[in-house]
């Protein structure tokens, strides 16, 4: 195992906004070998409670177009 690349990981993933806690974990989760983006999706599916880019979960239009259809059914 090589702590550089471990160290590298996480300095990584905390100029994404995480911290080095939520990192640790999620590679201690899945191994400090595994994919960036498995550790990512690891990190997005644990700390969602504060992601820096919160508002694309409404990307669907579901609650940015709910005032469209309003007057058109007559």
């Amino acid at each position: 195992h090589g702590t550089s690349d471990f160290q590298l990981k996480v300095d990584f993933f905390r100029k994404l906004g995480y911290s080095p806690q939520e990192v640790q974990a999620a590679l201690l989760k899945l191994g400090s070998d595994t994919d960036t983006n498995a550790v990512l999706g690891e990190l997005v599916r644990s700390g969602v409670r504060e992601s820096p880019t919160g508002n694309q979960e409404s990307d669907d239009g579901s609650s940015g177009f709910s005032h469209c259809g309003g007057g058109t059914s007559s």
